[in-house]
């Protein structure tokens, strides 16, 4: 795949959407952008490394072990505030694959798929309520082809989810509120 995977790290979900977006960089040679939306106003804005350090230990941690894996000059980060689906939205213009958690209620989730310029992938916590909608799984979608098994061969979300390392779901993705994703 090469090109570039961005990944949220913020809210719930962002530890898994981390470690698949850094298994799939790995497998694919892309660079790895760590998008992490914080508050209005939060220190954290503008951050140096040596300021993520004293901030946000679990974030410099997640970085350092993001570029140990991958190598530093693969792995970038960005911290921003704002809204976090509009970030992470804008975020996916110029990227190659999206990856971010499932976050609490879906609100956000849904508002990405909708509007991303790039393929998404949602990773969804093993450690939810074995009854939880796809829990465990790695669900693909991507907008413009609506189901994934649709998808040609070499889209970046079939790719995705014959190489994913735990089971994955497909979904339709769809632009009506009652959708699980």
């Amino acid at each position: 795949m090469g090109g570039s995977i961005a990944v949220g790290y913020s809210g719930a979900g962002g530890s898994e959407a981390l470690a698949r977006a850094t298994e799939q960089a790995e497998r694919s040679g892309a660079r790895l952008t760590i998008e992490h939306v914080c508050v209005p106003g939060s220190p954290l804005t503008g951050a140096t490394h040596t300021g993520l350090e004293l901030l946000d230990p679990p974030l410099a941690r997640a970085y350092a072990k993001a570029q140990i894996r991958l190598g530093g000059h693969r792995v970038a980060w960005e911290i921003c505030s704002g809204d976090p689906a509009a970030e992470l939205v804008h975020t996916s213009v110029g990227a190659h694959l999206l990856v971010i958690g499932a976050g609490e209620g879906g609100r956000s989730v849904r508002r990405i798929i909708r509007h991303t310029h790039s393929p998404v992938v949602v990773a969804r916590s093993a450690r939810l309520p074995a009854h939880a909608p796809f829990a465990g799984h790695v669900v693909v979608g991507d907008k413009r082809r609506g189901v994934i098994g649709r998808a040609r061969t070499g889209d970046v979300p079939l790719t995705v989810a014959t190489e994913a390392t735990c089971p994955v779901a497909i979904v339709p993705v769809e632009h009506d509120e009652g959708n699980l994703l």
